[in-house]
Formats: structure tokens, sequence, C-alpha cells
């Protein structure tokens, strides 16, 4: 089906960072050298008013948060790096 996408592609090098909204079907190549391990590191953000809505077919969390449905999140998985009202 990819002539029938419109499919995007960006040149990255090593320390180039790439931000998309978490439901965005996104892909990276296979590694090209032989002798690197490609190497990755995925963050989450979130902003006022988020709360904790586990749900089965995400992507599993690291370890469990110790939140309830509903609860906000505020815990250190997810650290408060600004405050608006700092």
């Amino acid at each position: 089906m990819r002539d029938d996408l419109d499919i995007v592609s960006f040149e990255m090098a090593p320390g180039d960072c790439t931000l998309h909204h978490g439901l965005t079907v996104h892909a990276a190549p296979g590694n090209r050298c032989a002798d690197r391990r490609r190497w990755a590191y995925v963050t989450r953000w979130g902003g006022d008013g988020v709360t904790y809505d586990p749900r089965g077919g995400t992507q599993p969390m690291l370890r469990d948060p110790g939140l309830k449905a509903g609860a906000p999140v505020e815990c250190d998985l997810w650290p408060v790096v600004w405050n608006r009202g700092a």
C-alpha cells in the first residue's frame, strides 16, 4: 500500500530528535551499519489535567506507577519539568 499513502521521511543524523503524537504510525529502517547498534530513547509528555488511564493494547509501562485509574499523573515516572505558575 505504500504507493497509496502519503508517507513522509526525514534525513536524520546522530543526536537528531523527532517529536510526534503517540498515535502517529512511525518506524525506522534497519540499521545499515553492522558494527554499530541503533539506539532510541522515548519520553512521554503531558499537560495540565492529564490523568492516568491504563488500557489494554497500549505500550506497557516499565513498571507499575502505583496510580489508580483517573488519578493525576503525579509520580516519579512523570516528573514535572515546567510549571506555568513558576
